[in-house]
């Protein structure tokens, strides 16, 4: 088995459950109320209090892509983070 079959077997099924998961984790974060912040691209640069996303999201963290950003509404949060992030967004994805 070649290392990047491995890798995809290993990381796919974490990765799906966290997309089947996110919208219900992002709706519970926004019901909480308060003051909202967005962590676009975490990594692990998680913030305590924050919603830490990734594409590629690791403990502590919810998926979301930032080019479809169709599970957040509009007018949300109060503040995004989005450090070291937009370079790694496809120039016209970005748009």
């Amino acid at each position: 088995m070649t290392r990047s079959v491995e890798h995809w077997l290993t990381h796919q099924p974490t990765l799906y459950a966290k997309k089947l998961s996110s919208s219900s984790d992002i709706s519970r974060y926004v019901k909480k109320g308060g003051l909202l912040r967005l962590n676009l691209g975490a990594q692990t640069d998680r913030v305590d209090g924050w919603l830490n996303v990734d594409i590629a999201p690791g403990v502590g963290e919810v998926y979301l892509d930032a080019t479809n950003m169709a599970a957040v509404p509009d007018n949300t949060f109060d503040a995004v983070l989005a450090e070291h992030m937009i370079e790694h967004v496809p120039s016209l994805e970005g748009l």
